[in-house]
This record gives C-alpha cells, structure tokens and sequence, in this order.
C-alpha cells in the first residue's frame, strides 16, 4: 500500500512517466513484497530549471540538473536490507529503462504506522 510520488524533469521521451512508474512499482514488488494491486503513484514532470532542485555534489555524487525524486510512503516494518535493495532497484531499473543516470535518482522513504491510511470513503481499515 505505499504511496509513491515520481517528480522528474520533463524529457524528449513520451513513455519516461509510465515507465518510471513501472520501475518503482517493480522494485516494491521484488525488495518489500507489495501485491501488485497496491498500486498508489502520482507522477509530476516539471521543466528543467522549475520545480526540481538539488546540489550539484552531494556525498560525493555529482548530480545534474535532469534529476527525479521519488518519495515513497508505507507503514514501517521492512528491514535495512530489504531498504537498500528497494534503493538500488529504483536507481538501476531507472537508468535502465530510460538511459538517465542513477546519480540522478533521488530517493526518500517515509515510514508511517497502518492506521494513518485511508484508501476511500474516510475509512481507515487499518485502524
């Protein structure tokens, strides 16, 4: 049930928004086991020089200006491992997918309890 928001500068490619999502539907399927119907995406394009900022070295990764963020929310409970793994599929099925660089994905997980969700009608199921 993670909620996923992709902000990406806009691209030449038409197809760069569904198959970014895909990535990251992907890669939760694979590194925290979500059911492929748990499927909560807002995806953003934004152009260059508008919206989208970061440093231009950070940590030791140097980053350009065609930059994405994925910011992903879900109830706690997965692993360091398991973290990572999400991390490294996210940035390698990006670079793959779409040719972009992995230093160019940034990305930020938001860990909740179950009980801050609700998927309609005001209800909160797992409350």
């Amino acid at each position: 049930m993670p909620m996923v928001r992709i902000d990406h500068t806009r691209r030449d490619d038409p197809d760069f928004a569904g198959k970014a999502s895909e990535t990251v539907r992907s890669a939760l399927e694979t590194a925290f086991s979500v059911p492929r119907e748990d499927f909560f995406q807002v995806v953003t394009a934004h152009e260059f020089g508008s919206g989208l900022f970061g440093p231009q070295r950070f940590l030791d990764i140097e980053h350009t200006q065609d930059l994405v963020f994925v910011q992903i929310t879900c109830a706690t409970g997965r692993s360091k491992e398991q973290k990572i793994a999400l991390f490294q599929a996210i940035s390698s099925g990006l670079a793959g997918e779409t040719g972009m660089r992995p230093d160019d994905v940034i990305i930020n997980l938001v860990e909740n309890q179950r009980e801050n969700w609700s998927f309609g009608r005001g209800e909160a199921p797992f409350a």
